[in-house]
């Protein structure tokens, strides 16, 4: 498990990751086990705790019940990636996850949507070996559209140093990403130009399709589905 967080009072998000036995500490010794996903972990009463401590942060697994892995860790979603998925009761530990979860479901039941994963830098932590292996601005805008542009969310990681400090590359590098962002979208190709919507929420006018390019942010349009979160 980890836990993603800006400070130690207020979680953002708990990872559940892997979670299929294999070899590694249980109960203090190091041995390989071969466990029953379904039940070795627990997970109604794991997050039944979780909403309990933490009410508003996110739970991420390979199926849910907030957000799912995308299934690999390149940032990379894929061409038709669905938000929902089907109820299920296994949270994590790889649940038939190629057939099942990789590309959410277009007639799933909750709001599941898929989470990209990927580090600016080869590997997940800070090595300085790897000084000169960070991630070159045309690859991280490739995982840019490739994963926010293929209904995911990313989640770049920035490994920590021995100061406990973003490295200055790894941090030129992520301005250098922002600021490339902020001008491949500095003009709003929609604005002024036509839309049309099959449903309306509530056929209401306030959420009509006009309303997706009218260059305001704090108004919304069509929608076409509601689904519940999980549990």
């Amino acid at each position: 498990m980890r836990n993603c967080s800006r400070n130690t009072e207020k979680s953002l998000e708990v990872w559940f990751d892997g979670a299929h036995g294999g070899d590694g500490y249980y109960g203090g010794a190091n041995e390989i086990r071969n466990v029953d996903k379904n039940s070795y972990y627990d997970w109604p009463t794991t997050i039944k705790m979780i909403r309990a401590w933490q009410p508003n942060t996110i739970i991420r697994s390979d199926a849910g019940p907030d957000a799912c892995w995308v299934g690999n860790e390149h940032g990379f979603a894929y061409d038709v990636t669905w938000s929902p998925l089907m109820k299920d009761e296994i949270y994590g530990g790889m649940p038939d996850y190629a057939e099942k979860y990789l590309m959410g479901q277009e007639n799933g039941t909750h709001w599941v949507p898929a989470e990209a994963d990927v580090s600016i830098r080869p590997g997940w932590f800070y090595h300085h070996s790897e000084d000169n292996k960070i991630k070159s601005l045309g690859h991280l805008m490739d995982i840019y559209y490739k994963s926010i542009g293929q209904n995911a969310t990313l989640l770049l990681n920035l490994p920590v140093d021995q100061r406990g400090l973003l490295h200055e590359k790894d941090v030129t590098q992520l301005k250098k990403l922002k600021e490339q962002i902020d001008l491949d979208f500095s003009a709003d190709l929609a604005i002024g130009k036509s839309i049309e919507a099959s449903q309306i929420r509530g056929r209401h006018e306030h959420y009509g399709a006009d309303m997706l390019i009218d260059g305001k942010k704090d108004t919304f349009g069509l929608r076409t589905i509601q689904l519940p979160l999980l549990p």
